[in-house]
């Protein structure tokens, strides 16, 4: 089983403005909308002495939702208030109304300091502010202190709520109840905010980058600390089987049913007092997570892998701090003894930050120990830089399957999708097509529901998409149809069309198999690594190869590690039949060296095997 643990790094690593500074910041701007008098060039300029940071420094993606909210081009003198008055945007006055006088942002937005350097710790100073009035109740409710010194001494915090009640002398603890159950409401009305900010505003935003490094990864299971469904919109396409669990719950539009985003604080009462204490449970995580029924969906994967039979399963960690309020959950799925974790790192930054961070998980020693050896069961690597999906196969993928399952997309959608891929195979569009593999399955998708798209040109695309290294001869089963009723064989066309690429690559194998230098074993493994063998021409190579052990000229250690490069270019079968055939007409030298061949090739065959079985 291979698990992806991904933070909100991962958002922030396709450029998308998923911060809670990135968010206040949004609000700030959005708030100003309703009562603002001038044009959209003044909200957007800092002519004016507001005290608003300047809209330019909002994420370009926010910028252009907050412009088209106010923007009128018919009449670009217009008052912002007034073309918000004639086109009013109902997420935007939900928004505005959850957010205006909410006592968490005005705290967040007050915390200048805080947002300096773009990084801000909602949940810790939610945390601070419900103990802070946890210990005022208490000492209201069981002391005699005066109660204008009960105020002095917390007049900071009672600020926060003079635009619900005016302060008063006279406190009591109906007071402070009034505003336990006001900073809930609040609480809740913050979360709905953030959600209609990551849905109606984040998820539209045009994005076009990819991790290398989760690309291509094989993956079963997400692990989801993000309210975002970024990694499905994205990375789906290669596997649409994936089961996700988004612990902290999911956002969406609809407020029906109601909310289930997890934002609240780690518990912080003592002994005792944390199962009898239950004022500020609404507060508190654990009880979100019960409450809203976010699932705890990775302790069944848990269990599934101590059930299995491999003895190692995956998990890689991209885009999370690794921070002690999540060590419940990361504990327990890095110290399970058939796991080995592949965490991915930003920068030296990040990553001394992660390693501190899991000092705290799991303890220095555990640490030192998962880290080092000869088999660590923890590894670090740096983050590979992101790429544009436009060089990659990202679109073909989504466009195969918009094209196999119309049912699931509008007319609208569907036909955007016919225009383009129309569009590519006339321009012969070789970026987007990427292989020959995606050729053959678009033309398999074609030929069987969308005849009237002309896909005659796609065999010159596929010939023209030959590489040397990845082209290779492909099995028309592979194009086979499995459903209910049994096996549908490939379509006879698809058949034919699958042959004629197949004969041009033997042709172009063959010029390249004239250039094999068998007498450099250094050029010869390199030659070997970038083309894709027949496997008549594999088996030739491998008798070229164990011949060369007969002479003290050649270099050992390099003719194994071109025979063991080659026997993974052909089937399972085929290579064990050609080791028997071997062992069985060889002299006992040879015969020893086969068979040392022959125990590679089952050790590999078994863990093929186990990945197999663990898949299914």
């Amino acid at each position: 089983m291979n698990i992806l643990i991904i933070g909100n790094g991962f958002d922030i690593a396709h450029d998308l403005p998923t911060t809670y500074k990135h968010f206040l910041k949004f609000i700030e701007q959005i708030n100003r909308i309703p009562d603002y008098h001038g044009t959209v060039n003044d909200f957007q300029s800092k002519i004016e002495q507001t005290g608003y940071d300047e809209f330019s420094k909002l994420h370009k993606g926010v910028a252009q939702y907050i412009d088209t909210a106010i923007r009128d081009d018919a009449n670009p003198h217009a008052k912002v208030k007034d073309i918000y008055q004639r086109f009013p945007n109902k997420i935007i006055d939900e928004i505005i109304g959850l957010s205006k006088n909410n006592i968490w942002i005005n705290l967040f937005n007050g915390s200048k300091t805080l947002l300096k350097d773009g990084w801000i710790d909602f949940e810790s100073e939610i945390s601070r502010v419900v103990q802070k009035f946890e210990r005022i109740l208490k000492e209201i409710a069981h002391t005699e202190l005066d109660k204008q010194i009960l105020l002095d001494t917390n007049k900071k915090i009672i600020t926060l709520f003079t635009k619900v009640i005016p302060p008063s002398n006279d406190l009591t603890e109906d007071h402070f109840n009034y505003y336990k159950n006001k900073m809930l409401e609040d609480l809740n009305n913050l979360i709905r905010c953030f959600e209609l900010y990551l849905e109606d505003c984040v998820r539209n935003i045009d994005n076009s980058l990819l991790s290398q490094d989760i690309y291509n990864l094989e993956i079963d299971k997400v692990l989801s600390f993000n309210y975002t469904d970024t990694y499905y919109r994205l990375y789906s396409c290669k596997n649409r089987y994936i089961e996700y669990d988004y612990i902290h719950g999911k956002s969406k539009l609809e407020n029906n049913p109601a909310n289930n985003m997890v934002l609240g604080i780690d518990e912080y009462l003592q002994d005792d007092e944390r199962n009898s204490n239950i004022d500020y449970i609404g507060f508190k995580k654990y009880y979100q997570r019960i409450h809203k029924v976010t699932g705890c969906v990775y302790k069944k994967w848990l269990e599934e892998i101590n059930n299995s039979n491999t003895e190692e399963h995956h998990v890689y960690i991209f885009g999370h701090s690794l921070s002690i309020t999540d060590k419940d959950v990361l504990k327990e799925i890095l110290k399970n003894s058939k796991v080995k974790t592949t965490i991915f790192y930003y920068d030296n930054k990040s990553y001394g930050a992660q390693i501190a961070h899991l000092v705290q998980v799991l303890s220095q020693d555990v640490l030192i120990s998962m880290v080092y050896g000869s088999d660590p069961k923890i590894i670090f690597e740096v983050q590979k830089p992101m790429i544009n999906r436009t060089n990659s196969e990202w679109q073909i993928l989504n466009d195969r399957y918009a094209l196999w399952n119309p049912h699931k997309f509008c007319n609208e959608e569907i036909y955007a999708v016919i225009d383009r891929v129309t569009e590519k195979i006339h321009n012969s569009d070789l970026g987007y097509f990427y292989d020959q593999r995606n050729v053959i399955s678009l033309y398999d998708i074609l030929i069987c529901n969308y005849p009237s798209i002309d896909s005659n040109n796609l065999l010159d695309i596929a010939k023209s998409l030959y590489n040397p290294k990845t082209s290779m001869w492909y099995n028309s089963e592979d194009w086979d149809d499995v459903d209910y009723w049994g096996i549908s064989h490939c379509n006879s066309l698809v058949c034919n069309f699958i042959k004629e690429i197949n004969e041009y690559n033997m042709q172009k194998n063959a010029e390249a198999y004239s250039k094999f230098d068998v007498n450099n074993l250094e050029t010869l493994y390199q030659q070997i690594s970038a083309t894709a063998i027949c496997e008549e021409k594999v088996f030739e190579l491998l008798d070229c190869l164990f011949s060369m052990f007969c002479s003290g000229d050649n270099n050992v250690a390099a003719i194994w590690k071109c025979i063991y490069l080659l026997i993974d270019k052909v089937s399972s079968d085929k290579r064990r039949a050609f080791v028997e055939s071997r062992i069985s007409t060889s002299r006992e030298i040879e015969k020893i060296r086969f068979k040392h061949l022959q125990d590679v090739i089952r050790e590999q065959d078994y863990y093929e095997y186990l990945q197999r079985h663990e898949r299914t």
